[in-house]
């Protein structure tokens, strides 16, 4: 949400979309960010813009952090332009699975690297984030999709406590973010059984409190 309450929204392209508080129709931003190609958006709590871009010319990825008006206060992969207090988290896959690991990104360089915990996350059924959101404590919320588990880390990214979602009746979690009223928001992919019985996906709101 930007500080209007306009939803940002990330498609194919170099543009951002937008849903104007209040309304209905996606619209185009101002913004245009070609020749990158846009991956992901988060809006911070003090409303600076994080952007995933990739650079389709060298194969870069990039993060971007903006403020509200669209002026570039830091980047990092190529360079590193102005500094702030915060640590950012970035989730990145190395193969059409999504296995993967989350980076923890400080000042200058990367901090830490998650990569799950071993006694759930083996080589049969391993560590795939897919999404993350930030807690009112300032903690992080990874999803681990083929798993089933919510991975929580402080803002290190060390590891605090884990949640099993199956045993909530929420199978496959994919994508997660934080409502104005405090709820998680948790959508997840459709599957189909062993038995053949498609499941469609469905969206779930989940109150988690103590992170």
């Amino acid at each position: 949400m930007t500080p209007n309450n306009d939803l940002l929204i990330i498609t194919e392209g170099s543009r951002p979309k937008q849903i104007k508080n209040q309304a209905s129709e996606i619209t185009d931003t101002v913004f245009d960010f070609e020749p990158y190609e846009l991956l992901a958006v988060h809006v911070t709590s003090t409303y600076k813009v994080i952007l995933g871009v990739w650079d389709e010319r060298d194969n870069t990825c990039l993060v971007w952090v903006m403020n509200h008006a669209g002026n570039q206060e830091r980047s990092y992969g190529k360079d590193k332009t102005k500094q702030n207090s915060f640590n950012i988290f970035v989730i990145d896959t190395d193969n059409e699975k999504l296995n993967g690991s989350v980076k923890v990104i400080g000042l200058e360089n990367i901090i830490n690297i998650y990569s799950g915990q071993p006694v759930i996350n083996t080589e049969e059924m391993p560590f795939t984030p897919t999404d993350l959101a930030t807690t009112p404590a300032d903690n992080v919320i990874i999803v681990d999709e083929d798993v089933c588990v919510l991975h929580v880390l402080n803002a290190s990214g060390e590891l605090i406590t884990q949640i099993n979602t199956e045993d909530k009746g929420i199978i496959f979690p994919n994508s997660i973010c934080l409502t104005t009223a405090g709820q998680f928001c948790i959508l997840c992919t459709g599957y189909t059984t062993e038995e053949g019985i498609e499941n469609k996906g469905n969206l779930y709101k989940l109150n988690i409190t103590g992170i």
